[in-house]
């Protein structure tokens, strides 16, 4: 082996063998030597890059389908109207000089251009059998709080609700029309209201004027 020269490929060394200079056992060590240094198989540059651009896009597919809805949903937002009614910002409280009840709802614009003028609807009992108290509100600039209160109204001993419906005619075009709706049910005794308890917003707005129906 000491005298075998530099070898370059399996068939150079096969005919050092077949021409006497190295012996078969010299041949095998010199084969499996070459073997095991030979590179597995050929580096896959263009198989690694085309994986990482795959890879690359991938992600940022995943990433489009993520952010692009939320920013329409921003864009539309900054762009529209939105009517709705404040954390607790539907209260039903005792009309200091009738000794009656009234009734207040505060209303945020909640979207980027100010409102116009639009209606509240007001009900105390069954939505379906009575007929609302109607009120003017607005307009309302972005950010700003409006405060609509109730005429006086009288509550029996028991249990009663009291229902708002914010823009009852959907006159004004909103980013969210499913946030106009609230109703409050209150339990009076002894002519004092012992328990109050919101829903907002209802689930579904349909049928009651085309706005507002709590979701069977």
């Amino acid at each position: 082996m000491a005298n075998a020269p530099d070898i370059s490929s399996e068939e150079e060394l096969s005919r050092l063998r077949d021409e006497g200079k190295i012996s078969e056992e010299e041949y095998r060590q010199l084969r499996d030597a070459m073997q095991e240094s030979r590179p597995k198989g050929p580096q896959p540059v263009r198989g690694l890059l085309r994986d990482h651009v795959l890879k690359v896009v991938l992600i940022v597919i995943i990433l489009a389908a993520v952010i692009l809805p939320v920013a329409v949903i921003v864009m539309n937002r900054r762009q529209s109207v939105d009517l709705g009614i404040a954390k607790g910002g539907f209260r039903v409280g005792r009309h200091r000089e009738s000794g009656l009840y009234c009734a207040t709802v505060s209303i945020p614009n909640l979207g980027a251009r100010a409102t116009p003028k639009f209606d509240v609807h007001f009900y105390v009992g069954d939505p379906n059998t009575c007929l609302p108290m109607t009120h003017s509100a607005g307009p309302i600039k972005p950010g700003d709080m409006w405060n609509e209160r109730t005429f006086p109204f009288a509550l029996k001993d028991g249990d009663s609700q009291v229902l708002v419906v914010l823009d009852p005619h959907n006159r004004v075009r909103e980013f969210d029309e499913k946030n106009n709706c609230a109703r409050l049910r209150v339990v009076v005794s002894q002519g004092q209201i012992i328990k109050k308890t919101l829903t907002y917003p209802l689930e579904k707005l349909e049928n009651l004027e085309g706005r507002c129906t709590e979701k069977k």
